[in-house]
């Protein structure tokens, strides 16, 4: 069920513990050239709008905003500061759990929200015992790319997918491949090393960072539905686990 879309007895009488609630949250950020600020945002709420055909979930309005610092260099992205974002949140949980429901689901759509997140999720079960879960629909292909070994950031992958969801939004004649070297094994963007870093000081600058040239649509709606079936598994699992807990 849509959330928003009910009253608010509505709410009250299909609302219970065991509802899953999700929240969708994307990121309103540059994408290089060749895609539009909402990438992060639209994606991520295709993965909702189709996990709630196929997951007993009720969804809530997609958070088009995050944590985006490290693209603050670029205009028109927009940025919520940790601390800002850790409110929200927080807020958003407590009124789940005003509504009686156990369980929440971030579901994530930027990789800068992911320690905030974690956090978040921690302090909430903490605090009121809500069984918090973050879900990365992006982690069903990452690696995966034999076309983009980077595929970081408005790559291939990413581009496909808005190519299949929102092709008006994209110029692929402005895309251009961004292939930083890796500056070692344990410092980079792959490393094992966390580090401070902004999307513009690897490679060209572009803020592109991965191969977008080969793209496509057909790419896109395989690589979506592979983040739709990545997710309802997860959800599957976590209505499990939190039956247990």
């Amino acid at each position: 069920m849509i959330l928003s879309n009910l009253t608010a007895p509505e709410v009250a009488e299909r609302v219970g513990p065991s509802t899953v609630v999700v929240q969708p949250i994307g990121a309103t950020e540059q994408h290089g050239p060749h895609l539009p600020l909402c990438a992060d945002a639209l994606v991520i709420e295709g993965v909702a709008s189709r996990l709630e055909q196929v997951a007993d979930i009720a969804l809530l309005p997609t958070l088009a905003y995050g944590k985006s610092n490290e693209h603050e260099w670029c205009p028109g992205t927009i940025v919520l500061s940790t601390t800002t974002l850790i409110g929200v949140l927080t807020d958003i949980g407590r009124s789940v759990h005003r509504m009686g429901a156990r369980t929440l689901v971030f579901l994530n759509g930027h990789g800068g929200n992911n320690a905030v997140l974690s956090t978040v999720a921690r302090d909430l079960h903490v605090e009121l015992g809500l069984f918090t879960y973050v879900v990365h629909p992006f982690l069903a292909y990452v690696g995966t790319s034999t076309i983009d070994p980077l595929d970081f950031h408005a790559g291939h992958s990413e581009t496909s997918v808005v190519m299949h969801l929102a092709p008006h939004l994209v110029h692929p004649d402005r895309a251009t491949a961004n292939m930083p070297d890796a500056p070692g094994r344990h410092v980079g963007l792959e490393g094992t090393v966390d580090m401070g870093w902004t999307s513009r000081e690897f490679g060209d600058g572009s803020g592109t960072i991965g191969d977008p040239t080969a793209a496509g649509e057909a790419d896109g709606e395989k690589i979506m539905d592979q983040m739709v079936r990545y997710a309802a598994d997860c959800i599957t699992e976590i209505a499990a686990h939190a039956s247990t807990r």
